[in-house]
């Protein structure tokens, strides 16, 4: 069954979830993000016809953080063919299932994700660290609609908080997969953290997964349309970090939130969904940000679960 939300009804409650949670002062600001604004708040809702909807401060900057990560398993999934493949390299070559599985050893507490190192590791070229990144800003800008600034200051702070952990020795010792040399896969996925994007950069990710590879909002084709399903499946499963799980049930919108305080959500054939607060909870996410993604998706009845196909109805 078909369900016809008015795009009028749309930018109400948009306006109604900044209004309600515009004062809510949940969490602190991760120490990494050092010159937050605490009063930050922004949505942007990006459709797959390329309409934007947005309330707050829409033109305020964050670090992305583990946000990056969509773009990465984009790229990933693009150059290889089989899921499975990009799940084995994801897995480190183990796909028995077992958390705890002794081929796959894993370095803890890092103060960067090794599951975005080893995905970065895996993209191709191998050995050439300026290539790489290219091929990964290429989607993430492809994605994205334009270049997020990479925070210089950011990027040289978390780079030393990566040697004073001595994260590629701990890497080493922990015999952890990687397909690249570790001081590429490191350095690259820290770069990645440290750019710095709006919600509206964010929200056409988002839509340009949710629009099969193609961002409507200046009409690229970016990525092959077949890949969608998977990275949304991503998201869905891992995205939130540790709150995946309810966050699934409460929301019904997978995904991808960053210590700088955004959070972007993917509706398939619907819309990107954005929002962005700098105060993280404990387990690394910004209560305003997610309540008011949550509300949006509650109050209009979305949920990328639900068997109704959505259409919005411009007034």
């Amino acid at each position: 069954m078909d369900r016809i939300i008015k795009l009028s009804d749309l930018k109400q409650v948009v306006a109604q979830a900044y209004d309600k949670f515009k004062d809510e002062q949940c969490g602190d600001v991760d120490a990494r993000f050092f010159d937050a604004n605490t009063d930050d708040f922004a949505i942007t809702v990006t459709l797959t016809d390329g309409t934007v909807v947005e309330a707050g401060n829409t033109k305020a900057t964050f670090p992305m953080g583990d946000i990056a990560k969509v773009p990465v398993l984009t790229t990933l999934f693009s150059q290889m063919e089989s899921p499975r493949d990009v799940m084995d390299k994801l897995s480190g070559g183990c796909m028995c299932g077992k958390g705890s599985c002794p081929t796959t050893p894993k370095p803890h507490h890092l103060p960067v994700s090794r599951k975005g190192v080893r995905a970065v590791s895996a993209i191709q070229p191998t050995g050439d660290s300026d290539g790489k990144f290219d091929i990964i800003s290429s989607m993430l800008v492809g994605m994205a609609g334009s270049s997020p600034v990479l925070d210089d200051k950011l990027y040289q702070k978390l780079s030393e908080a990566n040697r004073e952990a001595d994260v590629e020795n701990r890497i080493a010792e922990a015999e952890y997969v990687l397909y690249d040399e570790a001081p590429i896969a490191i350095d690259l996925y820290t770069r990645l953290t440290a750019m710095r994007a709006t919600t509206g950069q964010l929200a056409a990710m988002g839509a340009t997964i949710a629009a099969d590879g193609k961002n409507p909002v200046n009409g690229s084709e970016v990525f092959d349309g077949s890949i969608s399903q998977r990275i949304v499946s991503a998201m869905a499963v891992k995205g939130m970090r540790k709150r995946s799980l309810p966050w699934l049930v409460m929301s019904g919108v997978p995904a991808q939130s960053g210590f700088g305080g955004g959070i972007v959500g993917v509706v398939p054939g619907v819309m990107g969904i954005a929002a962005y607060s700098p105060k993280i909870g404990a387990k690394g996410v910004s209560p305003k940000a997610a309540h008011a993604i949550a509300f949006i998706a509650n109050q209009l009845g979305i949920n990328a679960l639900a068997s109704a196909k959505i259409k919005i109805e411009k007034n």
